[in-house]
């Protein structure tokens, strides 16, 4: 696992590998696969390590599907004789999509919402799902294998996501151009996982040195080899994205080989096409993303860098202590409408389970601001209306009116709050049977202190809503 702590920074698995005693407990079906091995000779304690038996392609796929179920909610099936997609990396490039569209404000609520197009959905169809789950995204995905194009429509159906994905069998030698042409609709971006090497040959040689304790990945024809390997593919991709140009806002496309990188980056300065690059790591593999744009400059974007130490952490806790069932389910409900209805701020679920819960919120304004302000104004007015109905006379109103009018809370240019987000950061609501606590961790806006003015918010609407 020398890689894991380069995997991106907000890959649930970088700081939480798979647990797989735990996990089989969970998924039975994980049990028949787990192997037991020595600890480490120094290490104090001669308890034994309990791992996953990667040889065996079967205990891949149960270990995939257990992930999905557990953490997103999803239940795939996959045969055996198709790609097995490991979850952490197609996260990896799943979260990289995400920065790429932040940075360019793609993200921002749409009226027909994020529309992808993911080239080679697998019999997994585990990007479109991923994507659609995690962030509500809309996707169109084609496959050209026969049985895992049915493999994945099923999987769609299966998940209830049928409106939001459709999976359509690929256009014969095209990759872009018939489908975004056959839909007749604009996409927010592309993603595509080609087949990695030129020849079957050029596979095996690849197989023949990997590690011994490399994960066995049963890897059809189609799914491995394509004429030219991927450097081929995706310079026919960028071939195609010449000519829709921007019906699509970003490229991009994940590679194998690190060699690929070069050729297509020199194809692309060719064409003054501005692109990006990145690195996917987990476990004991590497792999490379590529994005490129004819409408965004996505040279100048600044991206989450994998292998940069992140900046100090700014996080507050809000501890409630030990609560009930109800009360918790009271708390979380009145911080969702606090968020979500209050300051109209834009949330989206990362990860949910009973112990630990995470939300990405976003907020294009600033309504937090000067609430004691707005509430003692709220007083003021309410007793000049009490003063009226007593009789004391229509001047009292109108001169509290005119007080409130000219104390009006700062206000953010409007230009710059439709540009850009104010403020992002998580919200993560930790459960166990000690302590029920909030806690919000910024991730980038304008002002780090706008996330201590939300706490200092959120702290007094909580106190005074549990003291009713």
């Amino acid at each position: 696992m020398a890689l894991n702590r380069f995997m991106h920074p907000r890959n649930i698995y970088k700081d939480s590998p798979p647990r797989f005693k735990e996990l089989a407990e969970q998924y039975p079906d994980l049990k028949a696969f787990l192997v037991e091995r020595p600890g480490e000779p120094a290490a104090t304690s001669h308890k034994s390590i309990v791992s996953l038996d990667f040889e065996n392609p079967a205990a891949l796929r149960s270990l995939t599907c257990a992930l999905l179920r557990r953490d997103f909610n999803l239940d795939i099936d996959l045969p055996l004789t198709k790609l097995i997609p490991t979850v952490p990396s197609r996260l990896n490039y799943l979260l990289w999509i995400e920065d790429l569209l932040h940075a360019h404000k793609i993200d921002l609520p749409l009226p027909g919402g994020v529309l992808g197009l993911d080239i080679g959905s697998g019999a997994s169809c585990i990007y479109a799902l991923l994507g659609w789950r995690k962030n509500g995204w809309s996707f169109v995905t084609t496959e050209a294998d026969e049985e895992a194009l049915r493999f994945a429509q099923q999987n769609v159906v299966k998940n209830g996501a049928a409106e939001k994905i459709t999976v359509l069998p690929a256009y014969g030698s095209s990759h872009l151009l018939e489908t975004v042409k056959s839909t007749g609709r604009e996409f927010q971006f592309c993603m595509c996982n080609p087949p990695f090497f030129g020849s079957l040959a050029e596979r095996d040689e690849k197989a023949s040195y990997k590690p011994p304790k490399h994960a066995c990945n049963p890897v059809a024809e189609t799914d491995a080899v394509v004429e030219g390997g991927e450097v081929a593919f995706v310079s026919q991709m960028i071939g195609e994205s010449v000519q829709l140009s921007d019906k699509i806002k970003i490229y991009s496309s994940m590679l194998g080989k690190k060699s690929s990188v070069a050729p297509l980056k020199a194809i692309l300065d060719a064409q003054k096409i501005p692109y990006t690059t990145t690195e996917f790591c987990q476990g004991r593999t590497m792999r490379w993303g590529l994005a490129w744009s004819h409408c965004l400059d996505m040279k100048s974007v600044t991206v989450v860098n994998p292998h940069k130490a992140p900046d100090r952490p700014l996080t507050y806790e809000i501890d409630f202590g030990s609560k009930s069932e109800t009360d918790r389910m009271r708390v979380c409900l009145k911080v969702m409408e606090l968020l979500e209805k209050n300051l109209k701020m834009y949330l989206v679920s990362e990860r949910g389970g009973k112990e630990r819960s995470q939300w990405r919120v976003s907020a294009l304004k600033n309504l937090w601001s000067n609430q004691r302000r707005k509430r003692r104004e709220e007083k003021n007015l309410k007793a000049a209306e009490e003063d009226v109905e007593m009789g004391d006379g229509e001047s009292v109103v109108e001169s509290s009116l005119s007080r409130s009018s000219s104390r009006t809370p700062d206000s953010t240019d409007e230009a710059k709050i439709n540009a850009k987000y104010l403020i992002q950061f998580h919200l993560t609501i930790k459960s166990d049977s000690m302590k029920y606590a909030m806690e919000l961790r910024w991730i980038d806006g304008e002002n780090r202190e706008y996330l201590h003015s939300i706490v200092v918010y959120l702290k007094n609407q909580l106190q005074e809503f549990l003291q009713r």
